[in-house]
């Protein structure tokens, strides 16, 4: 499996179909060159929204380049995004993107799912633990699926990622078991940013510059 760290608050993982998985959509996206180049060879095969950020939907138009999109979203960000765009922009027809539901909402906190064309990695998406984007109707009382990481394996190696760019601590649980993880530095305990004896690679994402872990030599921020 290679990832790729697309900015912050977005990645991308490919298995040995060489076909993207892009987690989120930061504006670094549809400009980094390996990305660039799949979309123009038709080989994104999808496209995970962890929440409702506006900013996640811009490359959308430059990655689909005329092709359906397969975009996967729990119900609470899918409804989000259509009250922004076109409902024709979803549509089930041959255009615009194909939404995928991750059932995680209510009291279902995880949901594995498979994407087409991506048959080698296995995702599950987690529930974050009650974070809600910047100008979500739910922004001051967060329901379940408004914000999620997401564990992907890939079942060739059982090599596991865990993405957690949010700062809710649902995905905590599901730290233990991963080969690399991309999380969110307020809501990583410190002992889970440790690597041990190379058996794990730990990036933290949106780091203060005043946190102590710098001072160790441990992480990188991006």
């Amino acid at each position: 499996m290679k990832i790729l760290v697309l900015g912050s608050g977005a990645a991308a993982v490919c298995g040995e179909e060489q076909r993207w998985l892009l987690l989120n959509a930061s504006p670094q996206t549809a400009g980094h060159p390996l990305i660039e180049a799949a979309a123009a060879q038709g080989r994104i095969a999808g496209l995970v929204m962890l929440d409702a950020r506006l900013e996640h939907l811009h490359s959308l138009a430059v990655l689909r380049h005329g092709r359906t999109m397969a975009l996967y979203a729990t119900p609470s960000v899918f409804e989000e995004l259509t009250a922004r765009l076109p409902t024709s922009e979803f549509d089930d027809c041959g255009h615009g993107l194909r939404w995928h539901p991750l059932p995680v909402a209510g009291d279902v906190r995880s949901a594995e799912f498979h994407v087409d064309g991506a048959a080698s990695l296995r995702c599950v998406a987690v529930d974050d633990g009650g974070w809600a984007a910047p100008y979500s109707p739910h922004r001051q009382e967060a329901v379940v699926g408004d914000s999620i990481a997401v564990l992907v394996e890939d079942l060739g190696d059982g090599q596991r990622l865990l993405f957690a760019p949010g700062n809710g601590n649902g995905a905590l649980p599901w730290m233990a078991d991963a080969d690399c993880l991309l999380v969110n530095a307020s809501a990583c305990p410190r002992e889970a940013a440790q690597p041990g004896a190379g058996e794990r690679c730990t990036v933290l994402v949106h780091l203060d510059d005043g946190d102590p872990r710098l001072e160790e030599g441990m992480e990188i921020e991006l």
